[in-house]
């Protein structure tokens, strides 16, 4: 794997902190109609496309879609039910349902 470039490093914090910012204000603005906040919030991160200059290797860019994605389906409720119910059946039943919380 090729070195890590300062491009790399810049491009990495700017979509992280660009991720946030997104993520505050679409929490705080749109309150009202949860659908409309979803919506501008999937426009607004899909904008990180035009932040690809500043990237120097395609594996930077790799790292924050995957860091996303990992984070996505942690977080989701859907994605915590299936964890849970494989917890469980690794543990055979006994109640683990009430002790996995993964948020």
């Amino acid at each position: 794997m090729p070195g890590f470039s300062r491009n790399d490093a810049l491009g990495i914090v700017l979509v992280c902190a660009y991720i946030a910012i997104v993520f505050f204000i679409s929490e705080k603005a749109w309150k009202g109609d949860r659908a409309i906040g979803r919506k501008m919030l999937h426009i607004s991160i899909g904008n990180i496309v035009f932040t690809l200059f500043l990237f120097d290797h395609w594996w930077a860019e790799v790292l924050i879609a995957g860091s996303a994605l990992v984070f996505s389906l942690l977080t989701t409720r859907r994605m915590q039910g299936y964890f849970m119910s494989l917890a469980s059946r690794l543990e055979g039943g006994r109640g683990i349902k009430r002790h996995v919380w993964l948020l």
